[in-house]
């Protein structure tokens, strides 16, 4: 890992976790280079075994350092670039999100205007090819779009920012901890929702957490991640993290309050709606309400066996 040198005094660090291939890095680096708000330094964390992009990217027309942190997980990768961060604030993208122009200095600002600790902003959908047609809001919410027509000073404990659009004050590190690695992606999980997670940490702790609807970055959806195996997956573990997040945090007020009694007529409703579909796209979409019920049950059920197990040994 490397520290960057001679630039510490700019207020803001980019942190873009990378994975794999990361087809649209170059592209999502050019979105930083035609930033306006230039008081910033920009960290790639590769999250490769094997480093990828220490010398793969252009020598010329990017700020940017290249660190490498080999612990799978995105979380692993953001608090590796959390790690070396200098300034006031950490901003996070993907390395598939392309911001616009305006997006840096808006996102700040607004942090600065509403005494936020944290602050999101929107992320619409690009895709490579035409998206199917059973794709709703929900679905796409599962490919992290989050728009709001309008500014949210400090979100409700019902909403939510995510990690490829956010920027954190550096302080909520230094006084809560980092990313819980527990939540999140993996070579070999779809677990999400770390950003929440912290975020939680921040609103408990009595900060506010803000959205900026005029900070905006542009999410690149390839064509593998239009399936109905992709959905199935990112479903059910989503059910999985809304599970665990809910066992760290309590479930939110609107929700309602749920049990195990609730959680098997859930199962029982979901897939007797599954087996009356009619068409296609209503089946898709209630398989993958489905798949999401069977992971918050499968979580839900690990984190009691776990509870009685640590009840028992004591």
């Amino acid at each position: 890992m490397t520290v960057m040198q001679g630039r510490t005094d700019r207020e803001t660090t980019v942190v873009i976790p990378t994975y794999g291939a990361g087809d649209h890095l170059i592209h999502v680096l050019q979105g930083l280079a035609a930033q306006q708000y230039r008081d910033f330094v920009t960290v790639v964390v590769d999250n490769n075994e094997r480093p990828k992009w220490a010398d793969r990217l252009p020598k010329e027309g990017f700020d940017v350092d290249v660190i490498s942190e080999p612990r799978n997980g995105l979380q692993h990768a953001r608090n590796a670039g959390v790690c070396i961060a200098r300034g006031i604030y950490v901003a996070f993208l993907d390395d598939d999100g392309i911001p616009t122009p305006q997006w840096l200095g808006n996102l700040v600002e607004g942090t600065k205007r509403y005494g936020a600790m944290a602050a999101g902003g929107q992320v619409v959908l690009e895709f490579g090819s035409d998206p199917p047609t059973w794709m709703g809001t929900d679905e796409r919410s599962l490919l992290s779009e989050l728009i709001h027509s309008e500014d949210w000073p400090a979100i409700r404990d019902d909403m939510y920012i995510v990690g490829a659009n956010m920027c954190i004050d550096r302080r909520a590190f230094k006084q809560l901890g980092h990313f819980d690695p527990h939540f999140d992606r993996t070579a070999s999980s779809l677990r999400s929702s770390g950003e929440l997670e912290f975020t939680r940490r921040i609103q408990s702790n009595g900060e506010r957490v803000a959205f900026v609807a005029s900070a905006l970055v542009r999410h690149q959806i390839d064509s593998t991640r239009l399936t109905v195996r992709y959905f199935l997956s990112r479903s059910y573990w989503q059910g999985r993290s809304d599970a665990l997040l809910e066992g760290r945090w309590g479930r939110p007020v609107a929700f309602g309050k749920r049990n195990w009694q609730l959680n098997i007529g859930a199962l029982s409703s979901r897939t007797w709606s599954l087996v009356r579909g009619r068409t296609r796209d209503e089946k898709v979409v209630r398989a993958l309400s489905l798949a999401r019920e069977c992971g918050y049950c499968h979580q839900l059920a690990l984190l009691q066996v776990t509870r009685f197990r640590w009840r028992s040994a004591s």
